[in-house]
């Protein structure tokens, strides 16, 4: 049973310090106050905080998951949990905040444009590598159908919640959530583990694709070879969690951002239903006219782990397409999608997507300008006691690949 609160926003920031923050105040601080919420004429907003009946089971004040997450696991269990929207259900009914919501994983403030959400448990945790984690805390989360969150802030998101975890719009990783950029105009290489090469200089070579589960596609020659693809790096257990790798630019054409990486924990059952989206693919690289195109940036991480998993939505780490000869400025960046359909345009190389890990390589053209390499595929890992993937779901990379798969819950300590 859930206990489910009303969402209450503020537009003061949240206090923020390298501890937990609970109620816009840092935990543990007897001396702070919840800040009052209020609205853009500064009117205090006094409707009731609880609108719905409370279950009469005592609800959860701290995390206790029943195994050991990875990457956060000793850091979140006994965190407390916020006093106020505990029970976070995000959908178009909420006459606060329309149809989408912001999460910010270096202030862990949760907003829209009517404000901010108070109560919510965050934590900054550093992990053996980059990127650092934002960790939000919950007793549950619900993301209704239609409904959008964005991540935004240079950390891995991280969400944590006691029960149970229901997605059913679209959860979409931006690359600065634990992504690499791509390598800027001017000949630069993409950033990352896995950033593609940039292209050759003045001899109309492409850049590479950003490489991360497989390699990324070389850009297509010029007079000179292309840059090479971006290699693999990385494990399928996604600990760390780190995100895609920027493709290679060219001179006038920056490489596409590797997508980012998000980790959703639920001790309890995650869904993610019929028309759920867990987005977090690559972005497409440059065009040109008469330069080399920029490569495409790979795709980035999904990690799900609860006692059950069920997926019937889409899972998608995508990499994006490399960018193709332009000269009238029309053409659309080839961004990888949240399905199993390879981003692709005009000559440039295909985003990987689907059943292809590795990215399309870049056509060659030595008077014109060469195609870009698409970006590699990310990598999505499920950790389940019992997990279930329904045969119209979308999983891209797929299984067959070795880019999506399967592991066991680690044991509680």
């Amino acid at each position: 049973m859930r206990h489910r609160c009303s969402l209450v926003f503020v537009l003061a920031p949240l206090a923020v310090c390298c501890g937990s923050t609970t109620n816009g105040s840092v935990t543990g601080d007897s001396s702070a106050t919840d800040t009052p919420y209020e609205w853009e004429s500064g009117v205090v907003d006094s409707s009731p905080l609880d609108t719905a009946p409370l279950d009469t089971a005592t609800p959860a004040t701290a995390i206790d998951l029943p195994f050991a997450a990875s990457n956060v696991g000793t850091i979140v269990q006994g965190m407390p949990i916020g006093t106020q929207n505990a029970d976070l259900v995000l959908d178009k009914s909420s006459p606060r905040c329309g149809s989408g919501i912001v999460f910010n994983t270096e202030t862990g403030e949760i907003r829209c444009s009517d404000g901010v959400v108070l109560g919510v448990t965050f934590k900054v945790v550093e992990q053996p590598t980059t990127p650092k984690l934002g960790v939000f805390v919950l007793r549950s989360l619900t993301i209704g159908e239609g409904y959008v969150v964005r991540v935004e802030g240079k950390n891995a998101l991280v969400i944590v919640a006691q029960g149970d975890i229901r997605i059913g719009g679209k959860l979409l990783v931006d690359s600065s959530a634990g992504g690499y950029t791509g390598g800027d105009y001017n000949y630069l290489d993409g950033n990352g583990p896995g950033g593609g090469r940039k292209g050759p200089v003045l001899t109309e070579g492409g850049g590479g694709g950003g490489g991360y589960c497989l390699s990324g596609g070389k850009g297509g020659d010029g007079a000179d070879p292309g840059g090479a693809g971006g290699a693999t790096y990385g494990s399928p257990s996604l600990s760390p969690l780190v995100g895609g790798s920027g493709g290679g630019s060219q001179k006038s054409g920056g490489g596409g951002a590797g997508g980012g990486a998000i980790q959703l924990v639920a001790g309890a059952t995650l869904t993610i239903i019929k028309n759920g989206v867990v987005h977090a693919g690559g972005r497409g690289g440059a065009h040109t006219c008469l330069d080399g195109a920029a490569g495409g940036g790979s795709g980035g991480a999904i990690l799900l782990e609860a006692t059950s998993v069920s997926v019937e939505g889409a899972l998608a780490a995508n990499g994006g397409g490399g960018g193709a000869k332009d000269c009238g400025g029309g053409s659309s960046l080839a961004h990888a999608t949240p399905d199993d359909v390879p981003a692709k345009v005009g000559i440039g190389g295909a985003g990987a997507a689907g059943s292809a890990g590795s990215g399309g390589g870049g056509p060659s053209s030595s008077s014109t300008g060469a195609g870009g390499g698409g970006g590699a595929a990310g990598r999505i890992r499920i950790n389940a006691k019992t997990s279930t993937i329904a045969a119209t779901a979308i999983v891209s990379p797929s299984i067959t690949t070795g880019c999506a798969s399967k592991g066991a819950l680690a044991p509680k300590t």
